[in-house]
């Protein structure tokens, strides 16, 4: 590549000092052999077409917006950064037609454009790989990230710690989706707003608006948390044991039509087999 530049720094002078009036070639070279003049003739357009495409490179580069402002290339999380284009918020009829849920709040999903490595751990220096893949889409908590408008289009820039939900697809399905890390993903018993008493009795009101059930069934196992030695610990639950959590913990998730809660291990408080 040097070379190849070098060549091209010098490819103007040569042929500004041939074309003057003070060059003359030797004897020799006043009729060059017609093989010659291809070879050379070839090697020039080369050069150009070199100069062309590494002219088209750079143009590339720049084709590219953060901000509002151009940038020379596409952007790079850092670490265990993921750039995530912000999904419309959709939901299926039952004619399987995905239509915009236009009362719903700023969806916290989307696509990842683009995936850091990992994070090091801080003692041990080992690379935990990012477990988000580019193309993939994720579900993350409301309130996380810093969002930007890259390429013009909104956008969040979220640590894998975020992500809550993994999926691929339009939208998440039993069978296309996995929790993230050491999430589980909890059945919750009764509806949201609704709690009971210890003798059974629905209690449902205005104190109780908007709280989910901190009681279910594990339906979902994430794959485990990584340790500073790179061994995956599995969370300590059992997909289909009855489990309770720690109120407010858990995140509320709704795929296909039925409502769960996405729950770290951390929260999990008991087992009620």
């Amino acid at each position: 590549m040097k070379t190849i530049t070098l060549l091209l720094l010098l490819l103007p002078l040569v042929s500004s000092f041939i074309s003057s009036p003070s060059f003359h070639l030797p004897t020799i070279y006043h009729n060059p052999p017609l093989n010659v003049v291809r070879k050379v003739r070839k090697a020039i357009t080369s050069l150009a077409d070199v100069s062309a495409t590494q002219a088209n490179l750079n143009k590339e580069r720049t084709k590219h917006r953060l901000d509002g402002e151009d940038i020379r290339g596409p952007i790079t999380p850092m670490s265990n950064g993921i750039v995530v284009r912000i999904k419309d918020t959709l939901k299926a009829t039952l004619g399987g037609i995905l239509l915009p849920d236009q009362s719903a709040s700023k969806p916290s999903e989307g696509v990842a454009l683009a995936c850091g490595p990992g994070r090091r751990h801080p003692h041990t220096g080992l690379l935990i790989a990012n477990p988000v893949k580019e193309g993939e889409s994720v579900l993350y908590g409301k309130f996380d990230g810093t969002k930007i408008n890259y390429d013009d289009e909104d956008c969040n820039l979220i640590k894998d710690d975020d992500v809550i939900m993994i999926y691929n697809g339009a939208t998440m399905t039993m069978a296309n989706s996995r929790p993230a890390k050491d999430y589980v993903l909890v059945k919750v018993e009764g509806k949201k707003g609704e709690l009971k008493t210890e003798s059974g009795i629905a209690v449902s009101g205005s104190t109780t608006a908007g709280l989910l059930p901190c009681t279910g069934t594990v339906v979902m196992l994430g794959p485990g948390r990584t340790t500073s030695t790179g061994e995956v610990v599995k969370p300590p639950v059992e997909k289909g044991e009855k489990v309770k959590f720690r109120d407010y913990a858990g995140n509320e998730v709704v795929i296909e039509g039925e409502e769960y809660s996405a729950v770290r291990c951390i929260d999990l408080l008991s087992v009620n087999n």
